[in-house]
């Protein structure tokens, strides 16, 4: 009896072993799965700022897909760089640990200014058509007011005529 119970006790602290081997297993493979979102998120982030740069310069150019574009991958990259930092349900990322959320909030002080430019750029755009659509409506109203003042101008050359003629007749 004493054999099988050292046995079972043997058995048992094998079994509460491999639970702890299996445990440690599936940590460092969801640590791993985990990582390897963080690289591929990280890697997707620098995609973005080139995508970034390349579509700000074509947008300031005037071209309207660009702007488009360019506002998307600012968002997308505003909302991985706040996944990465705090974690969320997006990419499935846990938030990032001390060391790397200090180097997240440099990289955040850098984008801030970023961001900031993404939106003037599109403000200007804006502004633009804006102003063109002020421009035109200035133009129409431009002609609004030359016909009806050439109008008024012919009348008071008609009445001078008018009042010439009459003085030539009297006089």
């Amino acid at each position: 009896a004493s054999l099988i119970r050292k046995v079972g006790l043997g058995l048992s602290v094998m079994g509460v072993l491999m639970l702890l081997a299996v445990g440690a297993v599936f940590l460092q493979v969801r640590q791993q799965r985990d990582d390897a979102s963080v690289l591929k998120v990280a890697s997707d982030q620098q995609v973005l700022v080139q995508r970034i740069a390349d579509r700000a310069s074509k947008a300031m150019a005037g071209d309207d897909l660009a702007l488009l574009q360019l506002q998307e991958a600012a968002n997308q990259f505003d909302q991985a760089l706040k996944e990465l930092q705090d974690g969320g349900p997006a990419f499935g990322l846990p938030p990032a640990p001390e060391t790397v959320r200090t180097q997240l909030e440099a990289v955040d002080l850098i984008w801030q200014p970023t961001s900031l430019d993404v939106q003037v750029i599109a403000d200007t755009k804006a502004a633009r058509l804006r102003a063109d659509q002020l421009l035109t409506e200035l133009r129409r109203r431009i002609v609004a007011v030359v016909v009806p003042t050439q109008s008024a101008l012919e009348m008071a050359e008609d009445l001078r005529t008018l009042a010439i003629l009459d003085e030539g007749f009297r006089g």
